[in-house]
């Protein structure tokens, strides 16, 4: 018999929310390979042989999971979860340990079946050189038609979101769609589903957010992409754990070298001594993906515009965006939009310690 959406979700359920999955070892009920409707079939002693523990057992010996299951359904909107074995499945996720086996979605699942999607993730009380490289390099990934991912957290990720956009973005949450966590990046959430992206969880859409679920969600982040890129991340940083789920998978981890002074590079320079790649500039991360980036359209070019005025002081001196913002008397902002498109076109680099050189 095909599983049903009923059938996965009442799995998912008695599997519960309260453990983060180990990133080495299966749960018991997935690791068995039985499908769903074989699964719920099980008795307290068959499900205790597997290995299941004692709440998961209750919640579908008992019927618990099966009636909540039911009642989540009724009240679902039209085609606002998928599941396992369906058409619109995300496949990315079949490589990762302990992948959810349903997923609640908000606006379309086509953000996810792109040639290329990658996760950035980092700290959520990012530095002035954070959030400009988060800007740099999300905004070279979206110039390229990459889907960029993460999990609307402050921070990194919100600025990952802010960047893409109009472009789209999926971010997958640490609560369910209806508790949109943090609160004031609600309307960021509902920009990102206008925009043609995606808000995705695996948690039912009233389930609110604590501690523990974050850990969780990053697995997702991870396993929904082809790469994790990290930006700034203290030494027990969340980020670090959405590293070790792409290391899991097989798939590449980057991180973006910071100040040696600054806690929130111990992180990324841990990752970097482990084998991460050094992301050194956009312009590098996207020659390691093979993707050629596009060239800036006339009317954004250098003519007579301040991207001519940083070139020139670049011929000079390597400087960081600061001191070239003092040293043209031009704003921080204006100047790192500048460097960002210089960096695009391939004409200046951004080394270690937030140098610019140009080239």
């Amino acid at each position: 018999m095909t599983p049903t959406p009923h059938d996965w979700l009442t799995i998912s359920l008695a599997l519960g929310f309260s453990e983060t999955p180990a990133v080495d070892r299966c749960h018991p009920l997935l690791e068995a390979g039985l499908d769903p409707v074989t699964t719920r079939k099980l008795d307290e002693t068959g499900l205790a042989r597997l290995g299941v523990r004692k709440a998961a057992r209750t919640r579908l010996t008992s019927g618990a999971a099966a009636s909540q299951a039911e009642e989540l359904l009724a009240r679902a909107r039209a085609r606002s979860y998928t599941f396992r074995g369906a058409p619109d499945w995300p496949r990315l996720l079949d490589g990762l340990v302990n992948a959810p086996v349903f997923l609640w979605y908000r606006g379309s699942l086509a953000a996810l079946r792109g040639e290329l999607a990658i996760a950035i993730v980092g700290a959520r009380h990012p530095t002035p050189y954070g959030i400009h490289a988060c800007r740099d390099f999300a905004g070279a990934l979206a110039r390229v038609g990459t889907t960029v991912v993460s999990g609307l957290a402050r921070g990194i990720g919100q600025v990952a979101h802010e960047t893409t956009l109009p472009g789209p973005t999926v971010a997958v949450l640490g609560s369910g769609l209806d508790e949109v966590y943090p609160r004031e990046n609600a309307a960021l959430a509902d920009q990102i589903v206008a925009a043609g992206g995606c808000l995705v969880s695996e948690y039912p859409p009233d389930y609110r957010a604590h501690p523990g679920t974050f850990p969780r969600r990053n697995r997702i982040i991870a396993g929904l992409t082809h790469g994790t890129l990290v930006i700034e991340a203290g030494r027990r940083s969340g980020a670090l754990i959405t590293a070790d789920w792409a290391n899991a998978c097989g798939r590449p981890v980057w991180a973006v070298p910071g100040p040696y002074t600054s806690p929130l590079s111990e992180g990324c320079h841990r990752l970097i001594a482990d084998g991460a790649g050094p992301a050194s500039s956009p312009a590098a991360l996207l020659l390691e993906l093979g993707v050629s980036w596009l060239p800036i359209a006339p009317e954004t070019a250098l003519s007579g515009s301040n991207e001519q005025a940083i070139l020139d002081a670049l011929a000079r001196n390597p400087a960081p965006a600061d001191a070239i913002a003092t040293d043209l008397g031009l704003g921080l902002d204006d100047v790192l939009l500048g460097l960002q498109r210089l960096e695009l076109e391939g004409l200046i680099e951004c080394r270690v310690g937030g140098m610019y050189f140009r080239l």
